[in-house]
């Protein structure tokens, strides 16, 4: 019964997914497209694959007191 419904499964998901030639073409020409225009950004405008903000690292002190009464700071 497993083999049967794992079959069945495969066969859904073959018939679901199934797309004609033109959309296998369009989907290539798009994901081209997309891929053609990053390559242009990151070569025509400088440092557009750089980062600008640095990272936030660090924890400002803080404290409050949780619902047992009992304070919590960033050093628990």
């Amino acid at each position: 019964m497993l083999q049967n419904e794992r079959s069945s499964f495969v066969n859904f998901a073959l018939k679901s997914c199934s797309m004609s030639k033109k959309g296998w073409i369009l989907v290539g020409f798009f994901t081209v497209l997309v891929l053609i225009f990053y390559f242009a950004l990151t070569r025509l405008i400088p440092g557009f694959d750089k980062k600008k903000v640095a990272p936030v690292s660090t924890v400002k002190a803080f404290f409050f007191t949780n619902q047992d009464g009992q304070q919590v700071t960033e050093k628990m």
